[in-house]
């Protein structure tokens, strides 16, 4: 489990650097499509999402625990927890971080932005300017 662990840690890890280089193409493709630079305002609204992303998935994971019955247990004292609960703790720690990585994915497929693509719009803003 710790090594499955680590090694998904270095595979997103790199996510969040790409998600920012992504911000600078949409930028980029923002002004080209709207002649307007609104890099304060794509980056603003990017960190925006990261920040709901992450209260969303947390409180999420706290909806869940409490659905299948996870019972907190304070200080120095271990609640044992039944069998449906370590059950619900496999599935989100597994299955459901697996799904949700599958529905990224699938939604690159709509990311249109490629290589090709971002060289014509940099020519073309550097011939407008």
């Amino acid at each position: 489990m710790l090594a499955l662990g680590t090694l998904t840690e270095l595979s997103t890890g790199p996510i969040v650097t790409l998600f920012f280089a992504m911000l600078a193409d949409a930028a980029d493709y923002s002004e080209w499509r709207n002649n307007r630079r609104a890099t304060g305002l794509i980056y603003s609204a990017g960190t925006v999402a990261m920040k709901f992303g992450a209260g969303l998935g947390g409180a999420l994971t706290g909806l869940l625990l409490a659905a299948f019955g996870y019972i907190a247990a304070g200080g120095a004292t271990v609640a044992h927890q039944s069998a449906t609960v370590l059950q619900g703790i496999r599935l989100l720690i597994s299955i459901v971080p697996a799904a949700v990585a599958l529905v990224t994915c699938v939604m690159f497929l709509f990311y249109t932005l490629d290589e090709q693509r971002l060289v014509q719009i940099e020519a073309d803003l550097a011939a407008r300017q």
